[in-house]
């Protein structure tokens, strides 16, 4: 889509898997570069912008640490990419992180497992470079290294003030890690340390899906129909604009807000 709205191009690769529909859950952008999707069908696929070709890689579903597989393992729930270090990072219902390499391809990096399925992804960066950040289902934030070795990569994990509440997504906003959640908060963490800052409600009882962030604002929706916009790091409501229906996903690109 562009910036008035209008569609410009429809991507397609992706495989309807048995006893599941073929939905894309997740997309990201490589600057320059390919469009990413994550989908049901447990791939991440690399599109050339002009839809002309595609790139397609597996990792997610595989059990670890001699774990029974889990059912509808291979579904990918969330894609980042980040600008700074050139990281494809994507989440998934089999509880693991995959780094990707789509320039070089050099094998993948799996960390994990988590709580529980991992639906967000955010890269910090900091003196001591970037710091990975995972939400997941469980309700808790974990962070790692994703420079080091899997087996050494866990920092932290958040306490367990959210625990038991799904964590929705995950972004950068204001220098923070934010996340929203099905108690209807936006959520501020630091990343230095996993501690809470603080959350907040955005005016309406509800689940919240969707957050993204910027250098002084996160914005966040949910299924009362509403893009909220929080000040960072104060969390204090600064707009609320209503939508046509639930909101599911959410970008911001400069100042515009897709």
């Amino acid at each position: 889509w562009d910036l008035r709205g209008n569609l410009t191009r429809e991507l397609r690769g992706h495989e309807k898997p048995r006893m599941s529909d073929g939905g894309v859950l997740a997309v990201g952008l490589v600057d320059g570069g390919p469009v990413l999707s994550g989908a049901r069908d447990g791939a991440l696929m690399a599109f050339f912008r002009d839809g002309s070709a595609a790139n397609r890689y597996v990792g997610h579903g595989e059990p670890l640490a001699n774990e029974p597989k889990l059912t509808n393992a291979q579904i990918i729930s969330s894609v980042c990419y980040d600008r700074a270090s050139g990281l494809v990072l994507t989440g998934g219902w089999d509880r693991t992180v995959i780094s990707w390499d789509i320039v070089g391809d050099a094998p993948a990096k799996r960390f994990g497992p988590f709580g529980a399925a991992v639906y967000g992804i955010a890269v910090v960066h900091g003196a001591a470079g970037p710091t990975c950040c995972a939400a997941a289902g469980d309700g808790t934030l974990a962070c790692f290294d994703p420079n080091k070795p899997p087996a050494a990569a866990t920092l932290w994990v958040n306490t367990p003030a959210t625990k038991g509440t799904p964590l929705r997504g995950c972004c950068v906003a204001g220098g923070l890690v934010g996340t929203v959640s099905n108690d209807g908060l936006a959520r501020l963490w630091d990343p230095k340390d996993g501690a809470l800052v603080r959350g907040a409600k955005a005016n309406a009882d509800g689940y919240l899906f969707a957050v993204c962030g910027t250098a002084d604002a996160l914005f966040a929706g949910g299924d009362d129909g509403f893009v909220t916009k929080f000040a960072a790091p104060s969390l204090a409501v600064l707009l609320r604009v209503p939508q046509p229906a639930a909101v599911w996903s959410l970008a911001a690109l400069g100042s515009d807000l897709l």
